[in-house]
């Protein structure tokens, strides 16, 4: 059996480069087989082997051994070219797997900071919270608290037993009446709701150590046999200090009456919720009246409209600042933080604002001079190679 010359000589270059590629002056090419020449190769291996069988079979061993020769030699280089498409193909189909998670994916600790106007929210304290030293109590009409209360004011004989505590003006006296929080323990559950004559926390799962500067009022605690009264300080204020918490589903509660703004700042926060309970069916509304969300990675901004809702699940490095006004009966809050997901819109046709990975990567402005001197060194290495191989 007789091999065409010039399909014989293309065999024999492509052995030569992908093979044997130290051979040759020149320096070898990698060997990209025509889909043609591949297709004629396997065509002849089928041709080779019969006629080596048969060589064999009527002794002619040295004209089987070519044959034989040239059957090895193919079956490599078709094996090796077999390999190539194999990691190509492999490659490729990384690259699409990569690109598809990318444009699919979204991952969580997405940096935002969130300005808005509430009727309420609901905030779970990662660390420990202090008042400022120099920090001015809050002047307020009417005092209640409720729940799992602790009491302690030197000089007066206050109940031992209280889960109850109401702290309303004397008439025609004197009257002093300020409250003040010093401290949030972390792992409180606390919420801040508005529907008031003033701001009304609800304490959970935690504490909120505070005091009370009263003068000219009356005090009334709530005991487990009866209520007792008492009328404070005529001639001077007293300081009761007190100790509020409560169960997540029963929590203890600090309403107060006040026309004045109130705000609490450097809350560190792992958990935030836009919504109140509404109805004994359990139905949840949303509290949020305004404001806008940014995206720190991206710079795109949201806006939040009046019944919106706003989901951002879990909370990393979150700051807080949240401020009472009492002309508009709401809360003004700002928070910066890295959230997990972010879902805004109407009740029931909320969007996924978070962006993709590869948004992400997109907009990472820090990364732009290194793809600019990816860009560069990738021309500037081809350049070189194209100079090496023409000299």
């Amino acid at each position: 059996m007789t091999t065409p010359l010039g399909l014989r000589q293309r065999i024999r270059r492509w052995l030569r480069d992908a093979v044997e590629p130290g051979a040759g002056d020149a320096a070898p090419k990698p060997a990209v087989l025509e889909p043609s020449l591949r297709r004629t190769l396997r065509r002849q291996l089928v041709e080779h082997r019969r006629e080596a069988a048969r060589l064999l079979a009527a002794g002619d061993t040295d004209a089987a051994e070519r044959e034989l020769a040239w059957i090895e030699h193919t079956t490599a280089l078709l094996a090796a070219e077999s390999g190539r498409v194999r990691v190509g193909l492999g490659v490729a189909l990384l690259c699409l797997v990569l690109l598809s998670i990318g444009i699919i994916w979204r991952p969580g600790g997405l940096p935002v900071a969130i300005e808005s106007t509430v009727s309420a929210v609901a905030l779970h304290l990662a660390a420990d919270w202090s008042a400022p030293a120099q920090s001015p109590a809050l002047a307020v009409q009417g005092v209640e608290l409720g729940g799992d209360l602790k009491l302690a004011a030197a000089g007066l004989a206050l109940p031992a037993d209280v889960f109850g505590l109401t702290l309303a003006p004397l008439a025609d006296a004197p009257r002093r009446l300020r409250v003040r929080a010093d401290h949030l323990a972390a792992g409180t559950a606390l919420g801040l709701d508005a529907a008031g004559i003033g701001p009304v926390l609800a304490v959970g799962g935690g504490s909120l150590r505070g005091r009370i500067e009263a003068q000219g009022v009356r005090l009334t605690a709530e005991t487990g046999q009866a209520e007792q009264s008492l009328d404070l300080g005529r001639s001077r204020a007293e300081v009761v200090r007190f100790t509020l918490g409560g169960h997540p589903d029963n929590p203890g509660e600090l309403a107060l009456e006040t026309d004045a703004p109130w705000q609490l700042g450097g809350l560190v926060v792992d958990r935030l919720r836009f919504e109140r309970e509404r109805g004994a069916q359990g139905r949840f509304v949303s509290t949020i009246r305004g404001g806008e969300v940014r995206v720190l990675g991206t710079g795109e901004v949201f806006a939040l409209r009046e019944r919106d809702r706003l989901d951002v699940g879990a909370v990393r490095d979150g700051r807080l600042r949240i401020a009472f006004e009492p002309a508009q009966r709401q809360y003004r809050l700002r928070f910066e933080g890295r959230v997990q997901r972010l879902l805004t819109g109407p009740d029931g046709f909320e969007r996924n604002r978070a962006p993709t990975l590869l948004e992400r990567v997109y907009h990472q402005q820090q990364l732009a001079l290194l793809w600019g001197a990816a860009v560069f060194l990738w021309g500037l290495f081809w350049g070189l190679r194209g100079w090496a191989r023409g000299s």
